[in-house]
């Protein structure tokens, strides 16, 4: 298997069309199903699982309500004009603090459900000049447009649903 690249290892092109922003927004709006559907059939004790001093499944989702903030206030900023976006919080403290193994899987999947829901209808409100306003995006020292913060949004779901998924097949008897 394929070693999954860290995500502050990445590094984004944003060169496509404002006009992929339905495109994104699906994939969005998809990801609390998609959450759902990963996790189903797994047991509490799976669902809270650490391995390799990593994040349990429901730490994950839980991050993934936790990062909203930030995706909401960044698109505050690029709505307003700023220059230079608010940086990420790179340890994670919330997530770290916020005990998301003691909370029932319905309760984190329905909180990041009404967050992302809330988010993509804020998206899909926008006009195509609206999606085009950018600002500096603090970390990777380039500009990032409403559509870029879409797919960056996008693409850190998909970071954590492969890790999701990395620790189901580490799981005794994972099949996913």
């Amino acid at each position: 298997m394929v070693t999954l690249m860290r995500w502050i290892d990445r590094k984004f092109n944003f060169d496509f069309p404002v006009g992929m922003l339905p495109c994104i927004v699906e994939r969005l709006r998809g990801m609390p199903f998609r959450l759902e559907e990963m996790t189903q059939s797994l047991s509490e004790e799976a669902l809270g699982r650490h391995i390799d001093n990593g994040w349990s499944i429901k730490e994950h989702i839980g991050h993934l309500s936790d990062v909203h903030p930030l995706w909401d206030a960044r698109l505050e900023q690029l709505l307003s004009g700023v220059d230079e976006l608010v940086a990420a919080d790179m340890s994670n403290r919330k997530t770290q603090e916020a005990d998301h193994n003691a909370r029932a899987l319905p309760d984190l999947l329905a909180d990041f459900g009404r967050l992302r829901l809330n988010f993509v209808a804020r998206l899909e409100r926008l006009s195509d000049d609206d999606a085009a306003r950018s600002a500096m995006h603090p970390r990777l020292s380039q500009p990032m447009r409403i559509v870029d913060l879409a797919f960056f949004a996008a693409e850190h779901d998909d970071q954590h649903a492969a890790l999701i998924t990395q620790l189901i097949k580490a799981l005794p008897g994972g099949t996913k």
